[in-house]
């Protein structure tokens, strides 16, 4: 446990976000909500949903009255982050299904004050300290974090708000996942900032260390974030027929064949376009189907 007194450093910044969160916090309560799926969210929630949207319903078909409109119970996670310094960072997502996944004004709060060691949202290359977002299990969110020095930095769940599904902190470095909502989360950092290293995930139906392959495998792939493809290796005895990557919903996003006798040992398919999310790559070869879990980010 930490003590707000100690580990929080208010200044007028601060205190300016702690303002804005307030606003924006209204603002979400204030929005009418209609197509979320409700399979993560408490009781509590689900139950209020259905109460405001039959009596929306009603209202719809009679004239207007005072009748008095229930509050919406916003599901919300409340991500913690710890340095060696002490410092105490809260991070706060909303699942909103009027946001999008980029910047949305009157969702978003950038963060003011980004300190030596820290952490934040990171959404279009700008830090945020509270976010909405729609949604859904594939869902992946980026988080950067900067460090002062080498040192270990601790992700926690602060609190879940009407929200009871899975919460997983998944480091894209190590390959692991580490499931918050058990215990909390430690990963070793250097110095510097690094923004491509840590999502926060829904399912643990995605990228470990089991399923990356090495080169002394008959074939394996992962995916290239800097060139945005994914690659393919394989041994010189291995014929690639195939490979069809899909969505964790189960659509198909691209089948390819592919030729790759002789000595090509790696073969590039251009991903970029993809939206972010988790994905599944399947690679036929002459004698054997390779299955892979992939991040595209």
């Amino acid at each position: 446990m930490y003590s707000p007194l100690i580990s929080f450093k208010f200044s007028k910044a601060l205190l300016a976000e702690l303002a804005l969160f307030k606003l924006i916090f209204a603002v979400f309560c204030m929005q009418t909500h209609a197509s979320t799926d409700l399979r993560f969210f408490s009781k509590e929630a689900t139950a209020k949903r259905t109460v405001k949207t039959e009596r929306n319903a009603i209202e719809n078909d009679y004239p207007k009255s005072n009748t008095k409109q229930d509050n919406y119970a916003l599901p919300i996670i409340r991500l913690g982050h710890e340095g060696e310094e002490g410092f105490h960072r809260q991070l706060l997502i909303a699942f909103e299904p009027n946001s999008t996944d980029g910047v949305d004004n009157g969702y978003d709060s950038l963060m003011l004050d980004t300190f030596s060691t820290d952490a934040y949202w990171l959404i279009e290359n700008r830090s945020y300290v509270i976010q909405g977002r729609p949604f859904r299990l594939d869902l992946v969110v980026d988080i950067g974090v900067v460090s002062a020095f080498d040192q270990v930095h601790t992700f926690m769940i602060d609190a879940l708000e009407d929200y009871t599904g899975e919460v997983f902190l998944f480091d894209n470095l190590t390959g692991q996942i580490h499931n918050l909502k058990q215990q909390a989360a430690t990963v070793s950092v250097g110095s510097g900032t690094f923004n491509d290293r840590l999502k926060l995930v829904f399912t643990s139906e995605t990228l470990s260390g089991s399923d990356l392959l090495t080169n002394t495998a008959a074939v394996g792939g992962y995916f290239d974030s800097e060139e945005g493809i994914f690659k393919i290796f394989r041994n010189q005895t291995s014929d690639v027929r195939s490979i069809k990557i899909f969505s964790i919903s189960g659509k198909i996003i691209i089948h390819q064949n592919i030729q790759s006798k002789g000595h090509l040992v790696e073969i590039s398919i251009p991903f970029s376009t993809a939206s972010s999310g988790i994905y599944i790559a399947k690679i036929q070869t002459a004698s054997s189907t390779s299955t892979i879990k992939f991040v595209k980010y």
